[in-house]
This record gives C-alpha cells, sequence and structure tokens, in this order.
C-alpha cells in the first residue's frame, strides 16, 4: 500500500484528467478523417497514454522507496 499525501493525489487526478482531455477525440472530427490518418491519430494517443502510464508507474516506485527506506530506518532506529 502507498501511503500518498493529498497533495500528490491531487497532481495524479489532475494529470489524469489532462491526459483523458489530451485522449478524446471528437467523433464529428473522426468520422471526417480518413480510416488511415485516425489510425495515425490513435496510434500517437496510444504512445502518449504509455508514456503517461510509465511516468506514473516510475512516480510511484520511487515514493514507494523513498517510503521504505525511512521504514527501514525507523526499524534500525
Amino acid at each position: 500500500k502507498l501511503n500518498l499525501t493529498k497533495d500528490t493525489l491531487n497532481d495524479i487526478k489532475e494529470n489524469l484528467k489532462d491526459l483523458f482531455q489530451k485522449l478524446g477525440l471528437d467523433f464529428k472530427v473522426q468520422k471526417k478523417l480518413h480510416p488511415e490518418q485516425a489510425s495515425i491519430f490513435g496510434n500517437e494517443k496510444f504512445l502518449y497514454l504509455m508514456k503517461f502510464l510509465e511516468e506514473l508507474k516510475n512516480f510511484l516506485e520511487a515514493k514507494n522507496q523513498v517510503t521504505t527506506q525511512k521504514m527501514e530506518r525507523k526499524l534500525i532506529i
């Protein structure tokens, strides 16, 4: 279990909100796109999503490592 602060959770929430806004595609626009263009657009959004998830994973792992180190220090003392 990660013990994240409210600020951290709010940052994640805002970044997720921004991510989903960037991933959104107006269906009217999508209908007008050539299938090849729509596919390219979808690939770009997928890559953006994967990058975001990788950054989130790294962030959470770093937070977890700091928490683990703090706990280990307390156990030693």
